[in-house]
């Protein structure tokens, strides 16, 4: 039996971003800032973030970012997951755990969004199935069946 102590950052510094992610009824722009953090993201912060996560043309499709629609009848689940990608590099949480962070993601599309998160100093954290790109982190805690866990360092991540 170990022993130790766990400290976590407040509230604020730690988002989960499910596997299908709950974007709430309102404009994009308020499901991308929050209605509290609005005023304080810069437009041009919320331009940068959508392009670099690959968004700009899904927005324009459903009218802009002033929009009002029930997002989860109108957006695909990958683009349901890039804009919950984008709402957490804009929120810039410490840490980000990440339920199948695959699901509904291109190879191409999760190594974009993981180099993103990275390049944006945010530590992801993935709850799920050991090939979701295991290349990205520097080691596995693997949760057993019988209540035990094992460590497993893993090569440096990239």
């Amino acid at each position: 039996m170990g022993s130790g102590r766990l400290i976590r950052p407040g509230g604020d510094r730690i988002v989960f971003l499910a596997e299908r992610p709950y974007l709430p009824p309102g404009t994009m722009k308020e499901v991308l800032t929050g209605v509290d953090q609005e005023p304080l993201i810069s437009p041009e912060r919320i331009a940068a973030v959508l392009r670099s996560v690959d968004l700009e043309l899904v927005v324009s499709r459903v009218g802009g970012l002033e929009t009002e629609r029930r997002w989860d009848n109108i957006l695909s689940l990958g683009e349901q997951k890039l804009v919950a990608f984008a709402r957490v590099l804009l929120s810039a949480p410490t840490f980000v755990f990440l339920e199948r962070p695959s699901t509904g993601l291109g190879p191409e599309q999760l190594d974009r969004v993981l180099d993103l998160l990275a390049a944006n100093s945010i530590t992801a954290i993935t709850i799920g199935k050991p090939e979701d790109a295991l290349r990205y982190y520097n080691a596995a805690l693997e949760l057993k069946n019988d209540g035990g866990w094992q460590w497993n360092p893993l090569r440096p991540a990239a």
